[in-house]
């Protein structure tokens, strides 16, 4: 994470969400540290500074579970980081090897590679970002960006605490080349899916699915599944993923 003990905020960082760009500026041009480790969980930032912390502004940067799908997609087709390949994954904790080994072992498999064969043969059951579960339901965000609104929430946020923008958030680590099409990746046939999959996850984070679709209800077992998981994110996220 990042704050600046000067300005007094807290920059939470989520995977797939700009959050790289948004540490870059912050670290160069506000005045920003890096505090504790990238993706450290804001119960940890609250006990590192216990007399202060609660005058910090808080903010994240969220990412579309839309887009972060296609995301996931094009990490793994280009390997451009090198950890898309079964071997990167073999010593890693089980639990974080077992979905990206998966993925990983699509594309090297021979047969069909897009995007809707990749979507439907690797997501089955409602998805889940434990982490933003958790903190959504137990941390009062200042401000929540959204990376397809990065330009202008990020000023916003520069705004409120007073600050005046150096320049556009530049772009790092860009998965996904040009403009992104939601219609493109999600054709017709695994849109009902896609609903089943990514409604309980949209909706809690405040994302609606593209207007022709036409949604009108997620499933009622979808929502019932995420909610029987959320007690277990909390589990994982407080206990298991920080397990020494």
């Amino acid at each position: 994470m990042v704050i600046s003990k000067k300005h007094k905020y807290c920059f939470i960082e989520y995977p797939r969400s700009a959050s790289y760009a948004i540490r870059k500026e912050l670290l160069e041009f506000y005045d920003g540290e890096n505090w504790l480790e990238k993706h450290s969980r804001y119960k940890d930032f609250a006990q590192s500074l216990p007399d202060d912390f609660k005058d910090y502004f808080v903010f994240c940067s969220i990412r579309n579970p839309m887009r972060d799908i296609i995301s996931i997609y094009n990490i793994n087709k280009t390997n451009a980081s090198g950890r898309a390949t079964p071997e990167f994954w073999t010593n890693r904790k089980w639990y974080i090897r077992m979905h990206e080994l998966r993925r990983a072992e699509f594309f090297k498999k021979e047969g069909d590679k897009s995007f809707p064969t990749f979507f439907l043969s690797l997501f089955r059951l409602p998805y889940i970002k434990p982490r933003i579960i958790v903190e959504f339901a137990t941390v009062k965000f200042d401000y929540i960006i959204r990376v397809e609104n990065l330009q202008k929430d990020f000023a916003e946020v520069l705004q409120k605490l007073g600050l005046e923008r150096k320049q556009p958030v530049r772009s790092y680590n860009v998965s996904t080349k040009g403009k992104v099409d939601l219609n493109d990746y999600y054709p017709n046939r695994i849109r009902k899916r896609a609903v089943w999959i990514l409604g309980p996850m949209m909706n809690l984070m405040g994302y609606e699915f593209p207007e022709e679709w036409k949604v009108k209800r997620i499933p009622v077992l979808s929502k019932l599944y995420f909610k029987m998981m959320e007690p277990m994110c909390h589990i994982y996220w407080d206990y298991l993923n920080h397990s020494k």
